[in-house]
This record gives structure tokens, C-alpha cells and sequence, in this order.
């Protein structure tokens, strides 16, 4: 892990073990999803948290354990 680095995994799903919260939200300088939809699940439900938090979409697709 890189010094200086304080990071943190959240699931989008509310019956998930770790699921996003506002206050985890509200942490974090950058979220990154793999997914558009969990981009937009977290504009719908945490969009006033978000407007210190860069929001970016992973476009890394992995297949057969390659990553392109």
C-alpha cells in the first residue's frame, strides 16, 4: 500500500456486509465503480455527500484473470 493513501470498499447494496453510507461517502476525496449503474445508485441516494467527491468510472475490463 502507498503511504500517504487512507482507502475504504463499500458495496452498493443495502443488504450487502459493507454497504455505502452517507458518512463513508462524505469521507472520501474519489469513488471509483465499476459500473454505470452504481454510479447513478450513488447520485440518486448520496448526491448532496457527492459534491466534494470525484466520481469515476472504471473502465478496466478483466477476462480470464487479464486485465485490458
Amino acid at each position: 500500500m502507498r503511504r500517504g493513501l487512507d482507502v475504504a470498499s463499500a458495496v452498493t447494496n443495502h443488504d450487502a456486509d459493507v454497504p455505502v453510507t452517507a458518512d463513508l461517502v462524505a469521507w472520501a476525496d474519489i469513488i471509483f465503480v465499476m459500473e454505470r449503474v452504481h454510479a447513478t445508485k450513488l447520485r440518486q441516494r448520496f448526491g448532496k455527500h457527492l459534491k466534494l467527491t470525484r466520481l469515476v468510472l472504471s473502465l478496466i475490463h478483466i477476462s480470464q484473470g487479464i486485465v485490458r
